[in-house]
């Protein structure tokens, strides 16, 4: 069988396919994105239940391309740039366009990503653009952290530690030598995270030596690293 405007598509000009991690179909028409969940019960009935959704970010839109992240977000090229969305398409996390970033054209036609660096490569109507984001592919099991730069030297402003070599959906603690608990956070879900040298309370942390611990979700799988901060 196939699916139309009947079914629930916003349109019947289909201009790209993506298969998120969840296993859900991401359908860009010219006239927005279609989620195509519970795909499992083709497998399961003759007369599969399918649930169709709309992205409300992306309304009306001509979509031309779909590209899905290390962290199942969704990149989506459009004829008015570059759209950034959340796993399940319920919020609009980043534009890009012309006026705003390095893009060429605001004409996306094209969006591969490199899961293992984090880079995006994005096709327009003007030639090909390249950028790194956090999107990288997280580990399948602990072995070693990256953590730098280091020393970790605190300034006025904006501070940020990479994190590096995190399993999906890490959790994260930043203690004292002594064990005392400075700060608690979740990874965004790949293999890198970020600490802004900042205590549970906002407070910039003092000099000194700090333990961070990682941890899967489940608590089964801890690794230990060391950072010296320095605060000026």
């Amino acid at each position: 069988g196939y699916l139309t405007t009947s079914n629930g598509l916003n349109s019947n000009t289909i201009n790209a396919l993506a298969v998120d991690r969840r296993g859900d179909i991401w359908v860009g028409t010219n006239l927005g994105v279609n989620i195509i969940s519970n795909t499992y019960t083709i497998l399961q009935s003759g007369t599969p239940q399918f649930r169709i959704t709309s992205v409300f970010s992306l309304r009306e839109q001509i979509i031309n391309c779909i590209a899905v992240d290390a962290l199942n977000r969704k990149w989506v090229g459009t004829n008015q740039g570059l759209f950034l969305v959340n796993s399940d398409g319920s919020s609009l996390l980043a534009t890009y366009n012309t006026s705003n970033s390095p893009l060429l054209s605001n004409q996306i036609k094209s969006i591969a990503i490199d899961n293992n660096t984090g880079k995006v490569y994005v096709g327009t109507g003007a030639g090909l653009t390249s950028f790194y984001t956090a999107a990288l592919k997280p580990v399948e099991n602990f072995t070693k952290l990256f953590i730098y730069p280091s020393p970790f030297v605190l300034k006025n402003g904006n501070n940020h530690l990479t994190i590096d070599g995190l399993v999906r959906n890490s959790e994260i603690k930043v203690l004292t030598i002594s064990g005392r608990l400075i700060k608690e956070f979740s990874s965004p879900g790949g293999r890198v995270a970020y600490w802004n040298g900042r205590d549970k309370n906002g407070n910039l942390v003092n000099s000194g030596i700090y333990l961070i611990v990682a941890y899967d979700s489940n608590g089964n799988n801890v690794i230990t690293g060391k950072i010296a901060v320095l605060h000026r």
